[in-house]
């Protein structure tokens, strides 16, 4: 069921964090709803997937230990874990409320958005993972799905930014680690992944390059022209922080660290969990705390005016 890899369901709560409705239980209650369902309808598809690519994650050195892959689950009982998953999945989906927070065109909509979700990730299991670049790409719109489906939920307006940033960032975690990957397994890279015959190191590097500096460029118009931004100025000291955490993945990418194999265990680095926190405990102050905002708000507009000062 893959527990470890659910973090990226939580990005059904950007929606609740930038709509400023993280400190309504309401809305963070049903929100949590909707992460369970997703999870349960991800770990679905983890299963299917496992089952159908048990003989490629045998040849995979830690892929091998899967339950499937090592024999300690069959192949039946998977099937039966699978239709247990989405009958409670799609269940609690189907059983959602109508209340103050959600309306049924938003209920209608989240619904649809877990069956693109689960329908997605099976193309790509049964297909779209072998053709070069359509794969990680089938990968990154699901990470978009997982955002919107919280905006869709909770009727919460969508921002463009929240699209564009979802998924070159999940673009850039997808490509980091095909090329990290293929540099570990080498020679038996298309044997675990028959779209390894067709990426090279260089290739990836290449791409992951331009992504990267999408990343910061698209970062750095969001803190300078987001309506976010036009509210709280300051933002655009978390220019800085974005790159850095770029920067510092792309090391742990060419130093061979496991970090980059499996993005989940990005929290166990330190300077990245620095990096992250602080990030989001700038856009945390600059939308809920006012003390914070007026604070930092002075700060930027006493330096920009030095600027100003200094250039004229």
């Amino acid at each position: 069921m893959r527990p470890y890899q659910w973090y990226k369901n939580l990005l059904i709560y950007l929606g609740v964090i930038f709509g400023k409705y993280l400190l309504n239980f309401e809305y963070v209650f049903w929100a949590t709803i909707g992460f369970i369902v997703l999870s349960l309808v991800s770990s679905a598809s983890y299963v299917i997937n496992d089952i159908k690519d048990v003989a490629l994650d045998r040849v995979h050195p830690e892929k091998a230990r899967r339950p499937i892959a090592s024999d300690a689950v069959s192949i039946k009982e998977a099937w039966g874990l699978t239709i247990l998953l989405l009958l409670l999945g799609f269940g609690m989906a189907f059983l959602l409320p109508l209340n103050q927070v959600i309306f049924a065109e938003g209920k209608m909509m989240f619904i649809l958005i877990v069956v693109i979700i689960f329908f997605t990730s099976q193309a790509y299991s049964w297909g779209l993972k072998n053709v070069v670049i359509i794969d990680v790409t089938v990968l990154s719109l699901n990470y978009v799905w997982r955002a919107l489906s919280g905006t869709f939920l909770l009727s919460i307006g969508i921002s463009p930014w929240l699209i564009v940033l979802s998924f070159l960032g999940a673009l850039f975690l997808s490509l980091c680690k095909r090329k990290a990957d293929l540099d570990y397994l080498k020679d038996k890279a298309a044997a675990h992944k028959p779209v390894f015959n067709y990426y090279t190191s260089e290739l990836l590097q290449q791409i992951i390059t331009i992504v990267a500096a999408a990343i910061i460029f698209s970062f750095t118009l969001y803190s300078f022209f987001s309506q976010t931004t036009s509210q709280h100025a300051y933002l655009v000291l978390t220019v800085p922080l974005i790159t850095f955490i770029i920067f510092r993945y792309l090391f742990l990418l060419s130093s061979g660290n496991k970090v980059a194999r499996s993005p989940e265990l990005l929290f166990l680095d330190k300077q990245l969990l620095v990096g992250g926190a602080l990030l989001f405990l700038i856009f945390l102050g600059a939308l809920y705390t006012d003390i914070f905002d007026q604070t930092l708000g002075k700060f930027f507009l006493s330096v920009t005016e030095a600027f100003q000062y200094g250039f004229s």
